[in-house]
């Protein structure tokens, strides 16, 4: 007890009006801080194995932004890539980094991740641009654990005949290797180019998975 007045009148023991807190009680930030969060999707900082499943997971889908591919009559053939997909994004890196450069496609089940997922290709103006002449080449990477050694798993696939001049758009749909639960990292390709003297098409793309 502390021996400073405790009422009104100096000296008084009577009506006492404070006393000092217990010296062993400490002073309490407020508001008091938050429980340690051990959440997000590539939380690991001790590179366990296995790892902590993930939570608070975003929806499994990604839009691609819209492009125009310019094809150039007896030139080298003009490419679009899509980015490299990863896709059993719970499995993380051994060192709980986001495993770069590639963007997660997350679904609702940690235990097929990105199970049932397809790449989707819109390509637009088929009716109106010239595509007498055309050849489409469909070409398809992947790795099934390291991002940085993205090789060819087939041998490129001529899809010219998905290509109907009298739609006004051709959708591709591409579905990974791995016979419903998918290889980790994936990417495609597609070549396009004319034959000398046939058109010169500007073709609009789209494109998405989930």
């Amino acid at each position: 007890m502390s021996d400073r007045p405790k009422s009104l009148v100096q000296g008084s023991p009577f009506e006492p009006l404070w006393e000092e807190p217990d010296p062993r009680q400490q002073p309490q930030p407020w508001p008091p801080p938050e429980r340690f969060n051990a959440s997000g999707h590539y939380y690991n900082p001790a590179g366990t194995n296995p790892f902590p499943a993930p939570r608070d997971l975003p929806l499994g889908v990604w839009s691609g932004s819209y492009s125009v591919l310019n094809i150039t009559a007896g030139a080298a053939a003009a490419t679009w890539q899509s980015p490299v997909f990863d896709l059993r994004p719970e499995f993380r890196a051994s060192d709980g980094r986001r495993p770069l450069p590639s963007i997660p496609i997350w679904k609702p089940s940690t235990v097929t991740g990105g199970a049932g997922g397809k790449l989707w290709v819109q390509i637009q103006n088929t009716d109106t641009a010239d595509i007498s002449g055309l050849t489409v080449i469909a070409q398809e990477f992947a790795h099934i654990s390291d991002v940085n050694q993205m090789i060819s798993v087939d041998g490129g696939e001529d899809i010219t005949s998905e290509f109907n001049p009298l739609a006004q758009s051709t959708i591709l749909t591409f579905v990974p290797p791995g016979a419903g639960y998918p290889c980790r990292y994936y990417r495609l390709n597609l070549s396009f180019s004319t034959i000398s003297g046939a058109g010169s098409p500007s073709l609009p793309i789209f494109s998405a998975y989930y």
